[in-house]
């Protein structure tokens, strides 16, 4: 037993020694990928071109950096082939210029052209998951230029288990393909029979009379049947619904259960005897509602005399009848846009979705979904009220708002598995419309989706929502106008810019606009670093980073919309409640800084501008630091000086070259600020600032409260060799955590944004600001003339 035991654990050990080497291992790939990949402005460009590829357009956001740095650029001359039919795949191509054929060779020799390829097209995305063998010859029609990745990069960097395929038609299983029964030849007085019948249907014709092309579809498609006396056809609350019938000749009797006591009674209405309601004979017709809505079937039919049967199966008449217009289809879509679930599909998905959408009108008191009974569709209530029952009781009500953007939606549990209804919903107002839709033409539109389903069907917290819904790259999100916006007084003032608090006028939200002043931008030729604040805001997506909401283009300002974080910035937290030299604080806003700098450094991002004023606290007291305005995409050195004098690293002062490890040696400057309440290099005059700094933390007494571990620890991150600084050697930011100055630290909290603050804020509502320097508010900044040039240097900034 003892040895068994002992042998278990030390293999249990190796596993979990082996899994820790391969994610060590991956990550050190990553760090090289990142490192070696061409010049900055290549990189960005690499990753604005790929992020408009549908492909991509679900690819997570901490990847994307990753995804770029892991393409290389391939240029291919006039005539070339770059993959032929039947060789086995194992790259990836997206079109960056030029265009290619896409062409086949047909089993009798012959060659024959499919398409065109031009800029954005992609080929060959199953080469990074299998080895399947190319379907097709792609051969350039002019020089090509394409970003390319190989199945062994991808998987070695982990991408695979990231990457979601837009089109997930083509893994439809072949069970799904029915045999379709062969039509009846019929004579002319038959379809005038069949045609009669068709448009005298109520339900077909709910929406208007049906168009003449689809009632002779339907003609078309249907085949005869003799139905014995005796033999029942249908059966109430059957979900199994295929067919659909016009009777030529005979009887039937329609039979539904009995209701017991007052029809408002759910249960009541659910039980009791069944009895004769109707009689249908030649030119009657059933079953659409079952087949066409796929809702149960709503009586028991029963042959009392021999008949003969026009029938249509589900799929020919869903497919006949389901067609809609192109504005409905809009519509539709508009509808999807409120559906959480639905947010992940693409938008040529959710206008592939709004092909096969149906609508269906139910009255009052009609069931929608009856409690406990087998389910395939998904239901959105676009229009009336619903009230929902568990087990006899009232539970809730629902009611469709469009101008709030609410459609609520029940069932949609079908879409994954046939499971047993949960509740029961029943219609209260005079009316109410739906748009249904059912598990298998969810399945035959789109394919198996059920991952992503389940995933938008998990709750989300309050950060997760906001990143899903707030971040300006997300096509999906609730749009942020600028008209909207109330200016609630000015919080902050820079050389060229302003930031004011602004309340949304329809949800109440309070947010911060950071406004630059376009003549200025000009002026001091800005441009490149806007574009760049801009696009790092738009790829960090951190709980330890400001947020950015939407961007706006004025007449004569740039505007980002912020994240309002309503506890101010630490410097004057620190000056007003007297926090210099508390232990508990500084390490907490030193960790958030931290993290905020690992989710940068990741991305090859250089912060370059920490200082207390661009660390701020959200109204809980949580860190987020801010202002964007010095950082840079740098994949290697970058000798731009700037940021606080104060908090130059010596590679700075000495123009030598500088990478992300400025940032840690910064991060140890204000650790010292923090606890000693003034910089370590701190000078009359920024030159004796630089002697000093280039003379090192070495030189530097430190005061009796800083001395010890917490010396110890600023030491370590301000070393004067950039490469052994504390968290550049291997282990990164573990490394901090791991100084004894942290001991007992919760970082696993910390990073989860659940760890308590040590200094909680007072903020009395989403306006206050009382956090903010009053010295600001009547400041005004560097303002200068602007005239448009014409030539649309600004259009690419608004985001909405």
């Amino acid at each position: 037993m003892g040895s068994g035991a002992s042998l278990g654990a030390s293999e249990d050990d190796l596993r979990k020694k082996e899994k820790r080497e391969r994610k060590e291992a991956r990550q050190k790939l990553k760090q090289a990928v990142l490192s070696s990949a061409e010049q900055n402005d290549d990189y960005l460009m690499r990753m604005r071109f790929l992020l408009q590829v549908p492909l991509f357009k679900r690819f997570p956001k901490d990847e994307q950096p990753l995804l770029a740095s892991a393409c290389r650029t391939e240029k291919f001359a006039e005539g070339a082939t770059i993959v032929r039919q039947g060789d086995v795949g194992d790259a990836f191509y997206v079109l960056q210029k030029g265009q290619a054929i896409v062409s086949v060779k047909l089993p009798d020799g012959t060659k024959k052209q499919l398409a065109k390829l031009g800029p954005g097209d992609y080929f060959g995305e199953k080469a990074l998951l299998t080895s399947e063998l190319r379907t097709a010859t792609i051969q350039t029609e002019t020089q090509v230029e394409t970003l390319t990745i190989t199945r062994k990069h991808f998987d070695d960097l982990g991408l695979s288990d990231k990457l979601t395929f837009g089109d997930r038609k083509a893994q439809k299983e072949s069970a799904r393909e029915r045999k379709v029964h062969e039509p009846t030849e019929k004579t002319p007085e038959q379809r005038k029979f069949i045609t009669t019948a068709l448009l005298q249907n109520e339900n077909l014709n709910a929406y208007g009379t049906v168009p003449d092309n689809k009632i002779s579809a339907l003609v078309d498609a249907m085949w005869q049947e003799t139905v014995l006396k005796g033999k029942r056809i249908m059966k109430e609350d059957d979900i199994g619904a295929e067919f659909f019938y016009v009777i030529e000749d005979g009887v039937f009797e329609v039979l539904v259960r009995e209701v017991l006591g007052d029809s408002t009674d759910v249960l009541a209405l659910q039980k009791g005897k069944t009895k004769v309601v109707d009689i249908l004979k030649g030119g009657s017709t059933f079953g659409e509602l079952a087949i066409l809505y796929l809702v149960p079937r709503r009586a028991t039919i029963v042959c009392s005399q021999p008949a003969t049967v026009w029938k249509i199966d589900r799929k020919q008449f869903k497919d006949i009848m389901m067609s809609s217009s192109e504005a409905k289809q809009k519509e539709f879509i508009r509808y999807f846009d409120s559906i959480p679930m639905l947010e992940p599909l693409l938008a040529s998905e959710k206008q592939e979705l709004s092909q096969v959408i149906v609508e269906i009108t139910f009255h009052a008191n009609e069931f929608i979904l009856r409690q406990d009974e087998p389910g395939s569709t998904f239901l959105m209530l676009v229009e009336g009220q619903v009230a929902i029952y568990k087990d006899g009781r009232q539970v809730a009500d629902l009611t469709a708002n469009h101008a709030k953007g609410y459609i609520p939606y029940f069932g949609e549990k079908a879409l994954i598995a046939s499971e047993k209804r949960a509740a029961t919903v029943m219609v209260v107002s005079d009316s109410a419309r739906c748009l249904m839709l059912d598990k298998d033409a969810f399945d035959d539109t789109l394919g198996p989706f059920k991952a992503i389903i389940e995933s938008a069907m998990q709750p989300m917290n309050d950060e997760a929502k906001a990143k899903k819904i707030h971040h300006p790259s997300d096509d999906s999100r609730d749009k942020i106008f600028m008209n909207d916006l109330v200016n609630c007084g000015r919080i902050g003032c820079g050389g060229f810019s302003t930031v004011d608090m602004v309340q949304h006028r329809p949800t109440g939200e309070t947010y911060a606009l950071k406004s630059l002043n376009k003549g200025f931008i000009m002026k001091a030729t800005m441009l490149s670093a806007v574009v760049q604040e801009k696009d790092i805001l738009f790829l960090t997506n951190s709980n330890f980073i400001i947020r950015l909401m939407e961007c706006y283009n004025s007449p004569e300002h740039l505007h980002f919309l912020l994240e309002l974080c309503l506890g101010g910035d630490l410097y004057n937290t620190y000056k007003k409640k007297a926090l210099f030299g508390n232990t508990d604080c500084a390490r907490y806003y030193i960790a958030g800084v931290s993290l905020a700098f690992e989710h940068l450094h990741e991305r090859k991002i250089i912060y370059r501008d920490l200082k207390p004023e661009n660390v701020l606290l959200d109204h809980l007291g949580r860190t987020k630091i801010a202002d964007f305005g010095c950082s840079k995409f740098a994949m290697g050195r970058t000798y731009t000086t700037c940021g606080s004098p104060d908090y130059y690293a010596p590679e700075v002062v000495n123009s030598q070259g500088h990478h992300v490890s400025v940032d840690w040696w910064a991060l140890g400057i204000l650790l010292y600020e923090l606890m000693a309440q003034r910089p370590p290099f701190e000078s009359i005059f920024p030159m004796q600032t630089y002697v000093k700094i280039e003379k090192g933390i070495d030189r530097i007494t430190f005061p009796m409260n800083v001395q010890g571990k917490c010396e110890e620890l600023i030491k370590a991150l301000c070393r004067q060799d950039p490469e052994e600084r504390l968290c550049m050697k291997l282990g990164g930011v573990d490394n901090l955590f791991k100084a004894k100055w942290y001991a007992k630290f919760d970082v696993p909290r910390m990073r989860a944004g659940t760890l308590d603050v040590p200094h909680k804020p007072l903020v009395r509502s989403n306006k206050d600001q009382r956090n903010f320097s009053s010295e600001i508010k009547d400041d005004l900044p560097r303002v200068y003339p602007y005239t448009d040039p014409g030539d649309g240097w600004d259009d690419f900034f608004a985001s909405c």
